[in-house]
C-alpha cells in the first residue's frame, strides 16, 4: 500500500512510499527503476528540495497516524538522501505517531515537517538538526479520539510564513519563531 508520491521540481524522477518501509525512485521518461531506499518503517510523506538534489521521506511506525489507538509513541524519523549521488545524508528525529507532512522552503535549506502529534518542527538541512519545534494542534477536551494531526504544509514564496492545514482551517504561522499570525477556517 503506498501512501506517498512526490516528483521532482523538473517533473523528470518520481519517488513513491508506503507500507513496505521503502522509497522508489523512477525516471519518468521510461520508467527506469533508478534508487530503493528501506527505511524499515511505513512512507508517510516524500518532498523534494527546490533543486531535486534531496529527497526527504517522513515515518510512520505503524497505522497510528490513521487510528491513535493503535500508535506506536516511537521516535518516527525523516529520511534524507541525496538523490542524484544515491547518498544517505542521515536522518532527522522527533515526531511521535508519524510524520505526515514534509515542505522544503524556496531556498532548500529548510525543512518544515508537521505529524500526527499536532507538532510543527523547522530542520536545518545542512546541520542536521532541529531549530524550531512547536505544538500548533493540541487535544481539545478529554477525549481521547480528538485529532490533532498536522496534514499539510506550505512555505511562502519569500519563505517567512508556513501555511499548516489541521482540523478544517489553516494556521498562518511566522516560520522564524513558529507563532501564529492568523488562522483562517
Amino acid at each position: 500500500q503506498l501512501f506517498s508520491v512526490a516528483f521532482s521540481p523538473d517533473g523528470q524522477i518520481l519517488a513513491a512510499g508506503g507500507a513496505e518501509g521503502t522509497v522508489e525512485i523512477w525516471r519518468v521518461s521510461d520508467g527506469a527503476s533508478l534508487h530503493r531506499y528501506a527505511v524499515g518503517k511505513w512512507i508517510t510523506s516524500l518532498a523534494f528540495s527546490p533543486d531535486g538534489e534531496v529527497l526527504a521521506a517522513g515515518t510512520s511506525a505503524n497505522i497510528g497516524f490513521v487510528r491513535r489507538k493503535e500508535a506506536s509513541t516511537e521516535d518516527n524519523l525523516i529520511a534524507l538522501w541525496r538523490v542524484n549521488g544515491n547518498q544517505s545524508l542521515g536522518t532527522l528525529s522527533g515526531h511521535r505517531y508519524g510524520v505526515l507532512s514534509l515542505a522544503f522552503n524556496n531556498n532548500g535549506d529548510r525543512l518544515a515537517s508537521g505529524g500526527a502529534d499536532g507538532f510543527v518542527r523547522i530542520w536545518s538541512i545542512q546541520e542536521r538538526a532541529l531549530l524550531k519545534s512547536k505544538q500548533i494542534v493540541t487535544r481539545s477536551g478529554s477525549s481521547e479520539d480528538a485529532e490533532f494531526t498536522i496534514e499539510d504544509l506550505a512555505f511562502s514564496p519569500d519563505n517567512k510564513t508556513l501555511a499548516v492545514a489541521y482540523d478544517a482551517q489553516v494556521a498562518l504561522i511566522e516560520s522564524n519563531s513558529l507563532n501564529i499570525q492568523s488562522i483562517l477556517k
